[in-house]
């Protein structure tokens, strides 16, 4: 554990409003509800900004995700908590969709079989809702499509 993550938990009034990284057409941090469950592990509350269908607003971490929280300077020079590591991911079932939606758009999953088969069944999904029309992010479609040709 980081002496700044150390930090964090020392303080007694860590507010339970902390901020994820969201995509919605740009990088942005949104606050969220968080329970404190042990030394700097946080339980991501249930949100109304979480909305699961709909993949044009994508989240680092999602409700039932326990994570790590860090400081982070914000471009306007204001500091706040974010949620900064995954340390237990949700139970919910898209919980891979999810993550591969939010990796993809910012060019972070690697190309390679191992990656082909691991979201197997979330890149199916995908194609198929692309299929019926909904829309994705470009760098969704194009890392699909590069993981398609590396299984060649």
């Amino acid at each position: 554990m980081t002496d700044e993550n150390k930090n964090i938990d020392k303080k007694n009034d860590v507010p339970n409003q902390v901020y994820v990284q969201l995509i919605d057409g740009t990088s942005a941090w949104v606050p969220t509800n968080v329970q404190k469950l042990s030394e700097n592990e946080y339980l991501i509350l249930p949100e109304n900004e979480f909305d699961e269908n709909n993949p044009k607003y994508l989240f680092e971490f999602i409700p039932g995700d326990i994570v790590a929280l860090a400081q982070q300077t914000f471009q306007d020079g204001t500091i706040g908590l974010v949620c900064k590591q995954l340390l237990k991911p949700s139970n919910r079932p898209e919980k891979k969709y999810f993550d591969f939606l939010f990796k993809a758009t910012l060019g972070n999953i690697e190309i390679n079989r191992t990656t082909i088969d691991y979201y197997k069944i979330e890149i199916e999904k995908i194609k198929q809702q692309q299929s019926a029309g909904q829309y994705f992010y470009p760098a969704i479609l194009t890392t699909i499509d590069q993981l398609e040709k590396c299984a060649l």
